[in-house]
């Protein structure tokens, strides 16, 4: 389960509106990126399909040589402007006045 006090607060929409849209756009991400295709979001980054083909791999108990099947890894890669914004700390939104605490999924 996801903590959404923050964005809550910084947005005024109910935490379970906010719980749904981000479940929305997370399942959104799992289908583009399923489909080969890549999912930008501007002033953030590229989420995009990893192709990896078969290797020879080896079983730990056994020693016996296998052959690991080809998978699709999700990579993401950030924008150099997001990236900028966590060192400079005058270009991030301030933390809401009350603590939050996480939780973990």
């Amino acid at each position: 389960m996801l903590d959404t006090t923050y964005i809550e607060k910084l947005t005024g929409y109910s935490g379970s509106t906010v719980e749904s849209v981000l479940e929305g756009f997370i399942k959104f991400v799992q289908l583009e990126l399923r489909a080969g295709n890549e999912v930008e979001i501007s002033k953030f980054g590229v989420f995009y399909p990893k192709e990896f083909g078969e290797r020879k791999s080896r079983n730990p108990r056994t020693g016996e040589e296998l052959l690991a099947k080809p998978r699709t890894k999700p990579r993401l890669r950030f924008f150099d402007s997001f990236e900028k914004s966590i060192q400079d700390s005058d270009s991030t939104p301030a933390p809401p006045t009350t603590p939050t605490t996480l939780t973990a999924p």
